[in-house]
């Protein structure tokens, strides 16, 4: 995924409130766990096996 790509997702996730770290594009832990707490959220949205998605398809969710 590009950095820019995944800028765009981390300020996302900083102004859902999931995502708490630098907004530098780097797909590290914190992104990730954000990721994850986002798609938690929304669970209900989602197919019953989006946990088995790739972390890539998992960021565009």
């Amino acid at each position: 995924m590009k950095k820019s790509a995944v800028y765009i997702i981390q300020a996302r996730l900083k102004e859902l409130g999931h995502y708490t770290g630098a907004i530098d594009g780097e797909r590290g832990p914190l992104t990730h766990a954000a990721v994850l707490k986002a798609l938690q959220a929304r669970a209900g949205d989602l197919p019953t096996a989006w946990q088995e998605w790739s972390d890539k398809r998992q960021a565009i969710a």
